[in-house]
């Protein structure tokens, strides 16, 4: 019975948040109710429940119920859910309704109210009503109150400062782009010697992954003896070119590898010393590349190209001076495959 006392403390707690109806416990139960309570073990008794509903309808009182009326409760448990199965009986007619909680005692203060609001409601109603908070109003004061003391206006927040935007490094591969390159181009053995010069490309990347490049360079000078040996007689060769080439740019990181192919033309420019007829000379030059390069971005928008490959001579008539009135002597012809490396600086303007 001890044990019995103790769940019901703890389950008051649980009624007066449900209803919010502060009261005190009655001392006898109220008039014409019959209650019929099952529970499982742990669940607020019979005692219990008809005190829930004493407290909500007040100070007990003779002849409370209007009528007789018979309760019969049973609670069980369904997982961690208590369903109540909750029915009245009256003389004006019998009720039966089901209640789920999350605990034994939500379902008992839930039964405890339906059985207050059946014998009287309005008694109900009364011991839920807060009592009346009494106002009090402040004394009249006979001077204004002091006027706050002024104050001096917050000055206004300062600016952030400007933020410089940083250049976006073009993405490697992307597309569209076009750029600028300068840089030197190296041939082995289309002019008489090894030899460079300066060459200067637009750059242009239609789709991602592919790039063209219209250049044009110019490869120094190189002498050809015409036989004599003390290089009193022969010619300074030159090469003047422009190419249209094409190359696959795969990604590696942040480099970009791939192959390329193109086709060159030109002239040969010779100027020749120790003929008789002629001075200068001039041959037509045509050829196709291939070869591959590697791209490297830089700081910003620059980046670094460095190319390697050969040209194949597809038109390479040999540089001939006239010897005499009647005769032509040839002393340089291109060779038939040459080596070519370069290497460039490049600037993505687009």
């Amino acid at each position: 019975m001890a044990h019995r006392r103790a769940f019901g403390s703890r389950a008051l707690p649980a009624l007066l948040t449900l209803v919010a109806a502060p009261s005190a416990l009655a001392q006898e139960p109220a008039p014409g109710l019959s209650l019929d309570w099952t529970a499982p073990p742990g669940c607020p008794i019979a005692a219990e429940v008809r005190a829930q509903v004493e407290s909500l309808l007040g100070a007990p009182a003779p002849g409370r119920a209007r009528r007789p009326l018979a309760v019969r409760g049973r609670v069980e448990t369904r997982g961690e859910v208590s369903v109540l199965h909750l029915g009245t009986s009256e003389t004006n007619g019998e009720g039966e309704r089901t209640l789920e909680g999350a605990t034994c005692s939500e379902v008992a203060s839930a039964a405890a109210l339906i059985v207050a609001l059946a014998i009287d409601p309005d008694a109900v109603a009364a011991s839920r009503s807060p009592p009346p908070v009494a106002t009090f109003d402040p004394p009249a004061s006979s001077s204004p109150p002091p006027a706050p003391p002024p104050t001096s206006p917050e000055p206004p927040p300062r600016a952030p400062p400007p933020v410089r935007p940083v250049p976006a490094r073009p993405e490697s591969g992307g597309a569209p782009g076009g750029g600028l390159e300068l840089g030197v181009l190296l041939d082995t053995a289309t002019l008489p010697g090894v030899s460079a010069g300066p060459s200067i490309a637009l750059t242009l990347a239609p789709a991602r992954g592919m790039g063209l490049a219209l250049e044009g360079a110019y490869v120094l000078p190189r002498f050809a003896d015409a036989g004599s040996g003390d290089g009193d007689k022969g010619a300074d060769v030159a090469l003047g070119l422009g190419a249209l080439s094409g190359c696959a740019r795969l990604a590696l990181g942040e480099a970009e590898i791939g192959p390329c192919g193109g086709l060159e033309a030109g002239a040969l420019l010779a100027e020749g010393r120790g003929f008789r007829t002629s001075s200068s000379d001039t041959v037509t030059w045509l050829g196709l590349r291939l070869g591959a390069e590697a791209r490297v971005p830089l700081a910003g928008s620059f980046g670094l190209r460095a190319g390697a490959g050969a040209v194949v001579a597809l038109l390479r008539p040999g540089v001939q001076f006239r010897s005499s009135a009647s005769s032509f002597e040839e002393i340089h012809a291109p060779a038939e495959v040459s080596a070519r490396f370069s290497l460039a600086l490049s600037w993505l303007f687009w």
